[in-house]
Parts: C-alpha cells; sequence; structure tokens
C-alpha cells in the first residue's frame, strides 16, 4: 500500500483546474512508476471550500494483486507538506519529498537512509533538455503521461458521481 499526504495553500497562479490535476498527478504518475503498472479501478472524493475548482481530493487507486495507493491532497491548510509511506510486508518506509529523507522501519530497528538530495524540477529541466538533444532515454513515455492524464479525469468524474471508476489501461 502507497500513501501520499500533499497540503499547502493554492499557488495564485493556478486558475484554470483543481488540486487533482495540478498537485495529485504527481502521485499517481510516482504510484503507477513505484508499482509498475497502471491501477483497474478509482474512486475519489472531493469538495470545494475556497476555491472555483476542487481543492481537497482523497483518491484511491487500486491494483492488481490487492496493491492500492492512496492520495489525500488539499489546498486548504497553510502548511506545505509532502510526505510518502510505503506498507510492505516487513517493513514500512517513509519519506519526505522537501527533507528528501528516508526511513524504513523493520519491527523495533529504525534506519535513515543516507541519499544524494536533489533539486526535482532541476533534475525534470535537465532531463528534458537531454532528450531534446537525443542524448538520454525519456524518463516518462508519451502513453504514461496520458495515462496519468486520464487517471485524474477518472478521479474528477468518481468524485463528482460518487461511484468507482473502472479502467483499462495499457
Amino acid at each position: 500500500m502507497l500513501e501520499f499526504h500533499r497540503e499547502n495553500r493554492m499557488p495564485l497562479h493556478i486558475k484554470d483546474v483543481g488540486i487533482i490535476y495540478d498537485t495529485s498527478v504527481h502521485d499517481i504518475d510516482t504510484a503507477n512508476w513505484l508499482f509498475d503498472e497502471m491501477p483497474n479501478v478509482v474512486f475519489a472524493r472531493s469538495g470545494q471550500i475556497k476555491h472555483e475548482h476542487e481543492d481537497f481530493a482523497t483518491i484511491m487507486l487500486g491494483y492488481r494483486d490487492n496493491k492500492v495507493a492512496i492520495i489525500t491532497s488539499n489546498w486548504i491548510t497553510p502548511k506545505r507538506i509532502r510526505k510518502f509511506h510505503a506498507i510492505c510486508n516487513d517493513a514500512r518506509i517513509s519519506s519526505d519529498f522537501i527533507t528528501q529523507e528516508i526511513k524504513v522501519e523493520k519491527q523495533e530497528d529504525v534506519e535513515i537512509i543516507d541519499n544524494e538530495k536533489q533539486e526535482p524540477l532541476l533534475r525534470e529541466i535537465q532531463s528534458f533538455l537531454n532528450a531534446i538533444k537525443g542524448k538520454s532515454e525519456h524518463i516518462v513515455k508519451a502513453q504514461q503521461a496520458v495515462n496519468v492524464s486520464k487517471i485524474a479525469e477518472a478521479a474528477l468524474l468518481s468524485s463528482q458521481k460518487g461511484v468507482p471508476i473502472y479502467l483499462d489501461l495499457k
């Protein structure tokens, strides 16, 4: 099971979409990458409190073999939070995407993973520039990006209709 949690105030420049298309898509993409597959069902709840579009959402993605990703996002609270947890058979892996700290908990043992901290947006731009120059393989394939958009669309539809949306993505 994967859990993602993102909070922050709504960026002032966002006017045309809600939190699902602006923020939740990052966690949808990460869940697909970690599970190395696409979900077959999406169920979501969202709502509006302060904005024209949804400013909070909880999305559940169902994958094969009872794998689940739960994504919770909001533009309501003032504190910037970017947390991730993977619940595994014999461990819990936690990460803070802001500090880039990774913690692995097994029974009574807690291990902090020493990793090289990197600026994600800089890496994204470098990858894009290298792809244009033909110097690297594309990290995200076009179909994966299309699928993330379809999943976000299904989440929004699910939250509007109050029912799960079943998917058949390649």
